[in-house]
């Protein structure tokens, strides 16, 4: 009922997110700063150990603090032996692997939803959400081989000393509500989420850890979680301290005798001086994988949210669309999902501003960046050369159309593929290629950018993925190496398998037609397109673009893409084929 109180004059403001269990209304930024004891007369302090990022501590509390008291203490510095079954060649399923593990063990297990819950049943079940203050209190007075399941429950729980000495953090606590979810998996906006997930994860290794005495056992399953704690940008939001457990952690893992895990365990909690003594060598002289991050971005748009929300709630949308704006570029900076998704929500103030034209083309733009946000479609049907394509579709959403139904080419257009035609840095070609597939009508984005994992760039459509590594800098004497190139391509087409729902991925390097290394046995599948290639099908593509601006009105737009594009080779079907792609295995030595 309190949610209600807040929600039920607001609700043209708010963000409709439904599942097949629930709908669930929600403002897109909270705000937070439109609360009397938030406001900027009133002294606050907070009191926080993990919540230590400006950028999740102004997305929660709308601001950041004016002064910080950070002592230089060793708080959170407790021994830890960090395991990671999945690590250890051979463990098909580390879940089976940990769950063995703890047997005999007492062990409090947290995982980040019901889904993961579900994979501990024969080891533990979840207690009702009513009664995990009474189950945590059980637990604290039982003894081994007692277990404790809990989920999605990250702080609040505090079992110090020997009330429980082992834990399990499963899978990645990457959303813990609908509108988190909905922008991890759907938008993919993980580096907005980094810090948030990042403190999820400190305050896990905390549920155990909470004096300076204590000593423990974390084990880490779930592939998600293990791969995010091994990417650099992810590590640097983390404690040194715990960077630096991570890779003892990591190298115990990947180097133990199966036959010694048990023994090694037993002496972390036996607390055997040769296991104290080693532990201590290692975190005296380790160096952390990474350093510190720089979050000014991520700072910068945590405050334009929390203003944008509070102008909407005053519903100043006027104001509320310029907060939004005057970041965009930073947005931009930090993921292409980031300033979609602000796009989205501008949109949505200057439509109930009243100017639904102007919030059109928003809408649009947002959904052509970023297709899983919704857009206003027209009801095309039939081109001359059949029904129009989704494809056509999205393509349209890129053309500008005037208030006066003017239609024009999209916004900035030659210069967003100049590098791909004239030139440019690997970086520069990189969201040349991703403008590129968002200008052909695709689901165009760049994994390795946004997220810290996977191919350079991304182009799917319908069940078929183009899985670009973009390979510009190398030189017409080089060679594509097994490890560097060919090995890291089957990682990223394993990225794209596990994080989308195609099935048939073509691989492609975007570089010179250079053959392999003699040492190297590239698959058949993986190609080679020069940028020279792509740069002569972005001019194709622009000329196309200008013809149909020409002779296009609203209504006829997007059969006239669908048209323009079987007739000049751009259709997804034809697209590949039409820039004579090389197979790398059918490139041979001078």
């Amino acid at each position: 009922m309190f949610a209600w109180e807040h929600l039920k004059d607001h609700l043209d403001q708010c963000c409709y997110i439904l599942s097949s269990g629930a709908l669930t209304i929600t403002p897109p930024f909270i705000p937070v700063r439109t609360l009397p004891y938030f406001q900027g007369d009133v002294r606050r302090v907070y009191l926080s150990a993990t919540l230590n990022a400006p950028d999740s501590f102004a997305r929660t509390f709308g601001k950041v603090p004016e002064r910080i008291i950070a002592p230089e203490t060793p708080a959170g510095a407790c021994e830890r032996l960090i395991l990671a079954p999945i690590l250890r060649p051979g463990t098909e399923n580390d879940v089976s692997a940990a769950s063995a593990l703890i047997a005999t063990r007492k062990t409090l297990i947290m995982t980040p939803n019901y889904l993961r819950s579900a994979m501990w049943e024969s080891v533990a079940t979840t207690p009702d959400k009513d009664h995990v203050t009474a189950a945590v209190n059980d637990f604290k007075k039982s003894h081994a081989p007692a277990k404790l399941l809990l989920t999605a429950c990250y702080d609040g729980v505090d079992l110090p000393g020997d009330t429980c000495r082992i834990m399990i953090i499963d899978d990645l606590p990457s959303a813990t509500g609908p509108l988190e979810r909905f922008m991890w998996e759907y938008l993919r906006m993980s580096k907005t989420l980094r810090t948030t997930i990042a403190s999820r994860i400190v305050q896990s290794f905390g549920r155990i850890s909470r004096r300076m005495s204590d000593y423990g056992i974390v084990f880490l399953t779930g592939e998600s979680l293990v791969k995010w704690l091994s990417t650099p940008q992810n590590q640097m939001a983390l404690p040194q301290f715990l960077q630096k457990q991570l890779l003892l952690g990591y190298q115990i893992s990947e180097n133990i005798n199966p036959a010694e895990i048990g023994n090694t365990i037993d002496r972390c909690l036996d607390r055997d001086e040769s296991w104290i003594s080693a532990y201590e060598n290692f975190m005296d002289t380790a160096v952390p994988l990474a350093g510190t991050r720089n979050t000014s971005i991520e700072t910068e748009l945590a405050i334009s949210e929390a203003k944008f929300a509070s102008a909407m709630w005053r519903r100043d949308f006027v104001s509320a669309a310029a907060i939004l704006t005057g970041t965009l570029e930073s947005a931009q900076q930090l993921s292409a999902s980031t300033q979609a998704w602000h796009l989205f929500w501008i949109a949505a103030a200057t439509e109930i501003a009243g100017d639904t034209v102007t919030a059109n083309q928003l809408y649009r733009r947002a959904h052509g960046t970023q297709i899983n946000l919704p857009a206003p479609e027209p009801n095309y049907e039939h081109g001359t050369a059949g029904i129009v394509s989704s494809q056509a579709k999205q393509a349209a959403l890129q053309f500008v159309i005037t208030n006066t139904g003017i239609v024009e080419c999209p916004a900035r257009m030659d210069q967003s593929l100049a590098s791909l035609i004239s030139g440019g840095t690997p970086g520069q070609i990189e969201e040349a290629i991703r403008n590129l597939g968002i200008l052909l009508g695709l689901c165009s984005t760049r994994p390795d950018n946004e997220e810290g994992t996977g191919p350079d760039n991304l182009w799917i459509y319908g069940d078929t993925a183009l899985c670009f590594d973009a390979k510009t800098d190398k030189l017409p004497t080089s060679l594509y190496r097994k490890s560097d190139e060919i090995g890291q391509m089957a990682d990223h087409k394993q990225w794209v398998l596990d994080n989308t729902d195609v099935n048939d991925i073509i691989p492609i390097f975007v570089g010179p037609e250079v053959p392999a290394s003699n040492e190297s046995n590239p698959p058949a599948d993986l190609l080679v397109i020069t940028q020279e290639k792509l740069g002569e099908l972005a001019g194709r593509l622009c000329a196309c673009h200008r013809d149909i601006a020409a002779s296009s009105i609203p209504l006829n737009l997007a059969p006239r893409i669908s048209d323009e594009f079987a007739t000049r080779r751009l259709k997804f079907s034809e697209l590949l084929e039409s820039l004579s792609p090389v197979r790398l295995i059918d490139i041979r030595h001078a």
